[in-house]
């Protein structure tokens, strides 16, 4: 048992102490070998797990997105009676100095002083949401403007509103920051799927998991990202009470202003997958999944604002002497789709496979140059023609084999066949050439009296006196196939018919010289041949049907019916005609002789 295994562990040293490149070069060296066996060996891996583990073979793509944001006001009272506790508010809704920004003109900042606290806003007046953003106010300013034109009355009046005068309030929207928001991604791919990810994962702006959300949970505020707007606000690493580091001159005194008046501007990436990542060691786990992370965008700077008019005395602000507009600022939430949805391809498959192998053919290519400049009896080891390199090992194991120089393996009568391949299949053809003259005869046997077929001494007189007919099929073009009594085909190019519907053995016919008919036999084919008797109507010919016909009869390559009988088409119709020898003699003097009278 130990020699066996001793044997064993010796040949598989060997093996991989030896490679054969692309130059055909057996090299023994085995540093070069297992050099190459390893190369090939990471090769593979890395082939492996790109197509398994890093989804080679999937068509991937960046999905679209919509998104549904609903708010909810259930956390917020609709009438306040004491909004003091809000630390932006005075007492009594009153304006908290500490929230005051006093502006910079050098910078084109505007002052926002006396903020108050409004309540009782509706949701609606606040909130904001389509396909990709959504949009909850925290603080408004009003204008209270009054035209210098009494376009109530004058003709001419200017519609521009020229003049106006800034006497409006600042004020902070109250408990808005409270609202909840119910946050649906949807993905969309080229290749129609459509739906929303089963989990969702929420990430801060470090990159730390805040929470995980899961369609397949019982617990309705579970199931999709449900978020107060404080609290995903604070996701992004700051709070709307975070004062923003705006740029100002150095003789701006007072307070920095707050996200919470200059707005929160915040791009929310959503990033889908339904593919594993290869560190997850989960590579058949086909779920749709999305992450979702914060970051704020607007960090030294006001959001643009949103602007609302209203007029009050007229129907259109145009037409108006006295009016309103209302500037709004929040926090923004700007959606956008990233991540990549996949869907088993072959083409990318295939693509994958055949890298693998360029890279095994470029590996074995590095080796060949490595191998030519380190070792020096590499390019004298080197044989272009494989059948060269055979042929010289061949000679080096007969030179020491004792007996016969070379072997009958070895002694090729042609490239590649040795005497025994050569002796093996000439052997098969004479086997072949009797089996088929045993065929034929008796195919002829079947045809009829043949001279060929039987004993000079079973041939009476009577039968070498019996009358003979001269078979033909006369094609749709008018030529004239002559049958000889033994198994014929017919179809595709016989009579001019070269359609693709005909197979090219369609039919079989054999013709019986001495008694004017003929067997007509269906073959396999896709398409039903037809047979017409005596004048009647077209009937089907299918595999393996037999039927005889005689002078007069006609034969269609590929009949196709229908339920009417005169919209029955029939393709490649044969008529079949047998001529006594005896009128062909008499008329042409000759077998084939012209001038007879075939009607």
């Amino acid at each position: 048992m130990g020699g066996l295994f001793k044997q064993f562990a010796k040949s598989v040293l060997n093996d991989l102490a030896s490679y054969r490149t692309l130059k055909v070069v057996k090299i023994s060296d085995k540093r070069l070998a297992y050099t190459h066996k390893l190369l090939m060996i990471a090769i593979v891996a890395y082939s492996v797990l790109t197509l398994i583990g890093l989804h080679s073979y999937m068509l991937k793509e960046k999905p679209d997105i919509h998104m549904d944001v609903t708010f909810d006001d259930q956390n917020v009272e609709t009438a306040v009676a004491n909004s003091a506790n809000s630390a932006y508010c005075g007492a009594s809704g009153a304006a908290n100095a500490a929230y005051d920004f006093s502006g910079d003109a050098t910078y084109g900042y505007a002052a926002y002083t006396s903020n108050q606290c409004v309540a009782g806003l509706r949701l609606a007046d606040v909130t904001y949401s389509d396909a990709d953003s959504a949009k909850v106010y925290t603080h408004y300013s009003s204008t209270t403007w009054t035209s210098t034109n009494d376009c109530a009355t004058s003709v001419a009046c200017d519609k521009t509103i020229p003049s106006a005068t800034r006497n409006g309030i600042n004020a902070f929207t109250l408990t808005s920051e409270l609202y909840t928001m119910s946050i649906k991604a949807t993905f969309m791919t080229s290749w129609g799927e459509t739906g929303v990810p089963v989990k969702v994962f929420v990430l801060d702006s470090t990159g730390k998991l805040d929470n995980t959300f899961s369609t397949s949970s019982t617990n309705l505020y579970t199931q999709y990202p449900n978020y107060t707007v404080a609290a995903f606000a604070a996701l992004s690493g700051y709070t709307l009470d975070t004062e923003n580091s705006l740029t100002v001159s150095d003789t701006f005194t007072g307070n920095l202003p707050v996200y919470r008046l200059t707005g929160m501007e915040l791009s929310v990436n959503v990033d889908f997958s339904n593919f594993r990542a290869i560190n997850e060691y989960d590579p058949f786990n086909f779920d749709d999944h999305a992450t979702m992370t914060v970051r704020l965008i607007n960090g030294g700077d006001f959001v643009s604002p949103e602007y609302k008019n209203v007029d009050f005395n007229a129907v259109t602000l145009e037409a108006a002497t006295a009016g309103a507009t209302y500037e709004f600022r929040g926090v923004y939430l700007d959606f956008q789709s990233s991540g990549l949805m996949g869907v088993f391809d072959w083409y990318t498959m295939i693509v994958a496979i055949i890298a693998c192998f360029v890279l095994i053919g470029i590996a074995t290519s590095v080796m060949d140059v490595l191998g030519a400049f380190v070792y020096d009896s590499f390019k004298n080891d080197k044989y272009e023609d494989d059948g060269e390199r055979q042929h010289i090992e061949h000679m080096i194991l007969n030179m020491e084999t004792n007996g016969v120089p070379f072997r009958h393996d070895d002694f090729q009568v042609m490239p590649n066949v040795s005497i025994r391949d050569f002796l093996k299949v000439l052997q098969r053809d004479i086997v072949k050439l009797s089996t088929l003259a045993h065929h034929m005869s008796r195919d002829l046997s079947a045809a009829g009296l043949n001279r060929h077929t039987m004993e000079i001494a079973q041939i009476d007189a009577s039968a070498v006196k019996a009358a003979r007919f001269v078979c033909v099929l006369i094609g749709p073009d008018r030529s004239e196939l002559f049958l000889t009594g033994g198994p014929q085909t017919l179809g595709r190019g016989h009579g001019g018919m070269h359609s693709k519907k005909i197979s090219h053995k369609q039919l079989s016919v054999i013709a019986n010289t001495h008694t004017g008919a003929a067997l007509v036999r269906g073959l396999p084919t896709k398409n039903c041949s037809g047979v017409a008797l005596g004048g009647g109507p077209w009937q089907t010919l299918t595999e393996n049907d037999e039927v005889e016909i005689m002078n007069g009869d006609m034969i269609g390559l590929v009949l196709e019916e229908a339920a009417d009988e005169d919209e029955t088409m029939v393709e490649g119709v044969f008529m079949f005609k047998a001529y006594p020898q005896e009128d062909k003699k008499s008329e042409g003097g000759g077998w084939f002789g012209g001038g007879g009278n075939r009607a």
